[in-house]
């Protein structure tokens, strides 16, 4: 979670207050999170208020507080450049000290009650849950081109399609956030993440994502563009939702090839982060499920 300080010095001996917009959803919705877990957009009600000391920015899903008092034109514009961001607001949840001392983070979304996440000995993950969604991220300092993970389903959701919104669950999904941006990103696309980035300050923010995931029909294209994150992010279902329980299954991803395929440029950008997540809170499907042995190396 990034927080901006908004008496932060700007260098002319003045602090400044961002004015305030307060996104709040009238359904429970899930919004996306860093990499790009998918999500289901709130009907928002836009406030201004008072002055906030901070403004809280939780990948593409932030919250925001921002202050002092703005026209409503201006703030009506605000909200339509960061509305394809913001999916409904992310939160910080606390994060068990097991997680915390394995690297990871914990992430999820107001009004939906968040799935358990245990660290387990060997540095993986194991996931519970009946009817929950949420997520865990790292940063990445250094990344060979090829991820290699494993991970089994014992209990999951049904298939469901993952390439519309709305009921789109599924068991696990890995996202890795990179810093480059997709040859087509618009100059629209740009001017929004400019605006999430410099809220979110010294966090450097992904410009481009790519999902693989434990779920969904198989009937999805391979790859196919997630509709939440504006643009900028891109989805594999590796094993459909049908894949076989209580077995494990050893994936190995060469994302140089996939960012390439998915995104046109030539050079493939460093990666940033990697999240994983779950989903299953559209079907109230009860969850098992475990990844480990997560790691980068060479292809």
């Amino acid at each position: 979670m990034a927080f901006v300080n908004t008496n932060r010095g700007t260098g002319h001996g003045r602090s400044v207050a961002f004015p305030r917009i307060k996104a709040t959803p009238r359904r429970t919705a899930k919004g996306v999170g860093i990499a790009g877990e998918p999500t289901h957009p709130p009907d928002l009600n836009i406030e201004a208020s008072g002055t906030h000391k901070a403004v809280d920015l939780f990948r593409f899903a932030p919250r925001l507080t921002i202050s002092w008092p703005m026209p409503p034109i201006l703030r009506a514009l605000c909200v339509l450049l960061l509305a394809p961001l913001l999916g409904a607001p992310a939160e910080r949840l606390p994060t068990p000290d097991p997680l915390r001392a394995a690297g990871w983070q914990k992430g999820g979304w107001p009004g939906i009650k968040p799935a358990t996440f245990e660290a387990l000995p060997d540095g993986g993950l194991r996931i519970t849950g009946l009817g929950q969604a949420s997520f865990v991220w790292r940063t990445v300092t250094k990344a060979d081109a090829c991820l290699f993970w494993r991970w089994r389903v014992d209990q999951g959701p049904p298939p469901t399609p993952l390439d519309r919104k709305g009921g789109d669950d599924r068991a696990i999904a890995i996202t890795v956030g990179f810093d480059g941006w997709p040859r087509d990103a618009s100059f629209f696309q740009k001017a929004q993440f400019t605006m999430a980035q410099a809220m979110a300050g010294d966090h450097r923010l992904p410009r481009s994502m790519i999902a693989y995931t434990w779920g969904g029909t198989g009937q999805e294209p391979r790859p196919f563009s997630n509709p939440y994150v504006a643009g900028l992010g891109k989805i594999h279902v590796l094993r459909p939702a049908n894949t076989p329980r209580q077995q494990w299954f050893d994936e190995k991803i060469d994302l140089s090839r996939d960012w390439r395929a998915a995104f046109k440029g030539a050079g493939v950008p460093q990666v940033l982060e990697i999240m994983i997540g779950t989903d299953v809170d559209d079907t109230k499907a009860r969850l098992d499920a475990r990844i480990e042995r997560i790691r980068f190396g060479p292809c």
